[in-house]
Formats: C-alpha cells, sequence, structure tokens
C-alpha cells in the first residue's frame, strides 16, 4: 500500500483502514477513511467490500450500487459498501493484489 501513496493504520487484528480523497463524482474533493477487513488468504481472496467513514449515504437495502449502503460494525459513523470485487469481463486473480483492489474502491467511491 505505501508503493501506490496509502498509508495503511491497523485498525484491529485483521482490519486496515487508509485516508483516501475522492476524485470525481457526488462526493469529489471528499476526504474519507476507507477500512478493509483482510482475509487470512488475501491475495488469494480480496476483502469483502469497504466500510467508509464519514457515512456518504443512508441505510439502504437497495439491490443495486450505488443505493445499496448497510451498517457497519465498525460502528454507526461507517457505512459497509458490500460489493464483491469486480471489473468487467474479469474475476479476482492473485494478479489484482492490493492495486486492484485499491482501483476498485476508489472507483465504488467515485459512482457513489
Amino acid at each position: 500500500m505505501r508503493e501506490l501513496e496509502r498509508e495503511p493504520t491497523c485498525l484491529q487484528v485483521g482490519w486496515l483502514s487508509f485516508a483516501h480523497r475522492i476524485s470525481s463524482g457526488n462526493f469529489k474533493g471528499r476526504e474519507v477513511v476507507v477500512a478493509l477487513q483482510v482475509p487470512d488468504d488475501f491475495p488469494s481472496t480480496p476483502p469483502s467490500g469497504p466500510h467508509v467513514k464519514p457515512r456518504l449515504r443512508p441505510n439502504s437495502s437497495a439491490d443495486k450500487h450505488p443505493d445499496r449502503v448497510a451498517d457497519s460494525p465498525l460502528g454507526a459513523e461507517w457505512m459497509y459498501l458490500s460489493r464483491p470485487y469486480r471489473e468487467p469481463g474479469l474475476k479476482w486473480t492473485t494478479k489484482r493484489g492490493v492495486k486492484g483492489y485499491l482501483d476498485f474502491v476508489t472507483w465504488l467511491l467515485e459512482t457513489l
């Protein structure tokens, strides 16, 4: 992550967080904190989805992005974007790794 100019912080065992500035979309210019629960077998398995603070959208049981937002186990000030990793035409592979997942998080936040 540091090679990609992210300074990770350990929130608790298995969880990393980092600051992120949203560069386009509805929340352009907003600084958020992104937390990821990193699976023990990463990079074989990607994180389940990012947790974001502060909340940018209210909870919704909508079935599609960008409206689907859930509570996070990290607390009321966090929102959970339950999104499996995806990129058009691609599935997660170990080649995707940290950069691929961070690119995915960036896309999610820019399309909220």
